[in-house]
């Protein structure tokens, strides 16, 4: 009697058919809302570049600009003032690999690093009251400051957000559940 005859195993095959293409075709739908939201988050909505890995980039930017100011002083040349400045040379940096560099990189990775250029960039903020700065430099501080916390208030109205919480939020229904947890999805970050 051939394998298949054998109603048993033809019953088995059918279900494992079943299954294996009902958790494919949930993993491609599922894929495909995460590749729109990744999309939005690295090229814009419109694709027009106005996203949030744009605003990230222009971040990374006003800390540099706030380094150079910084460097000019003689009080950033050692101790705490010096470690804030490098902090925030480094915190720029990082950010600048995972947006910049990398136009496929980790969200979460870029939300992560954004978070420690807002902790960075606030030290070397407040530091910088500490310095008699010439007038330019003040005005520079202050503008470079606000572009660099405007950049965040878009970030957080970002269309990237809705589709991020649209894509959680199937996640957690059934049937998308079972599948995350089976195909190993994983959810994606919020920018705000």
């Amino acid at each position: 009697m051939s394998v298949l005859e054998n109603k048993i195993i033809s019953i088995i095959i059918m279900i494992i058919l079943i299954v294996s293409g009902f958790l494919l075709g949930g993993y491609k739908s599922l894929k495909g809302l995460y590749n729109d939201a990744y999309a939005v988050f690295f090229v814009g909505e419109d694709k027009d570049g106005i996203c949030i890995a744009n605003d990230l980039s222009e971040r990374a930017a006003c800390a540099a600009n706030m380094v150079t100011v910084a460097s000019k002083y003689s009080y950033f040349s050692q101790g705490a003032a010096a470690d804030s400045l490098i902090k925030l040379t480094n915190a720029g940096a990082a950010l600048n690999t995972q947006v910049c560099e990398n136009k496929h990189g980790d969200i979460s990775k870029a939300l992560i690093a954004n978070k420690e250029l807002d902790t960075a960039m606030l030290s070397v903020y407040r530091e910088l009251e500490n310095v008699e700065l010439s007038r330019s430099d003040e005005k520079f501080r202050q503008k470079i400051y606000a572009d660099f916390n405007s950049r965040n208030d878009m970030i957080s109205h970002d269309p990237f957000n809705s589709y991020a919480e649209e894509y959680n939020e199937v996640l957690k229904g059934f049937p998308a559940n079972i599948i995350s947890a089976v195909m190993l999805v994983k959810d994606l970050s919020v920018a705000y």
